[in-house]
């Protein structure tokens, strides 16, 4: 009985397992094969979507040049309903970078690469002066700058470090990595968490927005390349101080020169504008519609 049940089953089975067996015909395989290999558009679609579209941070006016052109280009290669919808709020509305340049003036001349904190102020004009370098360790020593940076060009103090990584600059992820990644929320801002960890920067923050400095630089990056960060914002709020990215190695050139006392003066004119917020965050969505018609609505 246990045979004859055995053969049953198999019998049973059988049609289903050649079913999922069955492929489709070897000219289809081929002809995918050949449309990657020898007509691929990854290449020139990657550099239309970097090189040409360039830098697009949400809700700028080039983050709403680049949805127009997405919503053109996926029309152009022949997807359904291009279209933009809404994904969430986003109440620090628009701004953009117009203008910057940064230099050091003496005890040379070099000009420097910079990057803006989004969302940060403009100078006014093009501003000059020796920079004032905020040796802070401890709270206390905030006290000495109370009334004396009203205008001036400052210098934060130094917290990272150039060194030589052998790291390589990418690595496959373990599964236990990615399973790590999968356990969303996400990590809280790097504002937040600085103020929650580090309460020395918080009341340095609070000094600065009470004393209006003219410029604040710091240092952050890789490689050389200052970073791309943002200040806390929201639309309507009175507009922060021009805040600027150095990197790393040229804020600590002028940082360890004022530590000797060696006089480091600068010139700086940064223009930013705040657009009037759609406090709104869309994605560009298109359909690729199918050609079975039993599965047509």
């Amino acid at each position: 009985m246990k045979t004859k049940s055995l053969f049953t089953g198999l019998a049973l089975w059988l049609p289903l397992l050649l079913s999922a067996q069955t492929r489709l015909p070897d000219e289809i395989a081929y002809r995918i094969k050949d449309e990657a290999f020898n007509h691929s558009k990854i290449k020139e679609t990657a550099q239309w979507m970097t090189d040409f579209m360039g830098p697009r941070l949400a809700a700028s006016t080039n983050g709403l040049r680049a949805e127009i052109l997405m919503e053109e280009k996926l029309a152009e290669m022949g997807f359904s309903n291009p279209r933009r919808e809404f994904a969430m709020d986003f109440p620090k509305g628009g701004w953009d970078n117009e203008k910057s340049y940064v230099a050091m003036t003496s005890p040379y001349y070099t000009s420097f690469s910079a990057t803006p904190k989004a969302w940060s102020g403009s100078t006014d004009g093009l501003v000059r002066g020796e920079v004032v370098y905020l040796q802070v360790e401890k709270e206390e020593d905030l006290n000495q700058y109370k009334g004396k940076l009203n205008g001036k060009i400052v210098l934060l103090p130094v917290t990272s470090e150039y060194r030589i990584d052998f790291e390589p600059l990418a690595t496959r992820l373990t599964d236990e990595e990615l399973a790590a990644l999968a356990k969303d929320p996400r990590p809280e801002p790097a504002h937040q968490y600085r103020r929650r960890f580090n309460p020395l920067i918080s009341k340095l923050n609070e000094l600065l927005a009470t004393e209006k400095p003219a410029a604040i630089l710091g240092g952050d990056g890789t490689f050389n390349v200052p970073a791309s960060r943002g200040v806390p914002y929201k639309a309507g709020d009175p507009e922060p101080a021009p805040e600027i990215n150095l990197s790393i190695e040229n804020h600590g050139r002028m940082a360890r020169m004022a530590q000797k006392g060696i006089p480091v003066e600068m010139e700086i004119e940064i223009k930013n504008r705040f657009t009037p917020a759609d406090t709104a965050i869309y994605n560009i969505i298109a359909e690729i519609p199918g050609t079975d018609p039993k599965l047509k609505k």
